[in-house]
């Protein structure tokens, strides 16, 4: 067994290995994380015929050359450089593979001519100026707490009303919504665990902004059917993301 193992294990190509891979975190990481191999697995096609046991340096040159000639900044070119050393210590660790003559040469991107990307964020008064455009309340009321509560857009689009607590003022995080088809339910989204334990928090709110949020559940709660448990920007499903960005875009030209 031992023998044969060792036989079918020696003609693995990096193909296999990502499929092995991928089938192997299906229950241990989130749809999320499952998604950027997917998005990952084009910039491999270079190499994806190559045996394991015939991998060398010059071919993690040739693949290093391929990124490069791709129009994407540093920080991502390096994030394929870690999953391709997590492939391989998959490979080492599950097939036998050897792959430390070739992983010890192996070196990351740089680019010291890049510029580093700018954050860019409103100023309170910044904010004032692009609030002022926005006349719908349920918009309002999502940019507020974007803005004064620091939610990332998949936390804002997963609070349901259960998770406003109107007496205390405050909002809890407890849940994230993603865009990924989930199979069971049909539906174009995914709701995930927030992105670390350390993004489950309770958070306060603004007097001004919790007036805004009683004023815009009085209103929701008038619609048929409706529960606690409905979206607090959107209704028994997420404001769909890009129906946001848009929003926002377009309030940002008016402002």
């Amino acid at each position: 067994m031992k023998i044969k193992n060792a036989s079918d294990f020696s003609n693995m190509t990096f193909k296999d290995l990502i499929e092995e891979h991928y089938n192997y975190q299906l229950d241990k990481v989130k749809v999320t994380t499952l998604k950027n191999y997917e998005n990952m697995r084009p910039y491999f096609v270079n190499i994806e015929n190559i045996k394991l046991e015939d991998f060398n340096i010059r071919h993690y040159e040739m693949w290093r050359q391929h990124i490069n000639s791709k129009s994407i900044y540093t920080r991502y070119k390096n994030t394929l450089y870690k999953y391709l050393k997590a492939l391989m210590n998959f490979g080492a660790k599950w097939y036998d593979i050897n792959f430390l003559k070739v992983y010890n040469k192996m070196s990351n991107f740089t680019n010291p001519n890049e510029r580093k990307k700018e954050m860019l964020f409103y100023t309170p008064e910044e904010f004032q100026k692009f609030l002022a455009v926005e006349n719908d309340l349920k918009f309002r009321c999502a940019f507020q707490t974007l803005f004064y509560c620091g939610l990332r857009n998949g936390e804002l689009r997963g609070l349901t009303w259960e998770d406003i607590n109107f007496n205390k003022h405050t909002l809890t995080v407890n849940k994230n919504i993603v865009k990924v088809p989930n199979e069971s339910t049909g539906k174009p989204y995914t709701i995930t665990s927030p992105k670390t334990m350390s993004s489950y928090r309770t958070i306060p709110i603004p007097n001004f902004l919790i007036n805004d949020l009683e004023e815009l559940y009085d209103r929701c709660s008038t619609y048929y059917g409706f529960k606690d448990t409905w979206f607090v920007f959107g209704d028994f499903d997420p404001l769909c993301e890009t129906t946001l960005r848009d929003r926002k875009t377009k309030n940002a030209f008016m402002a």
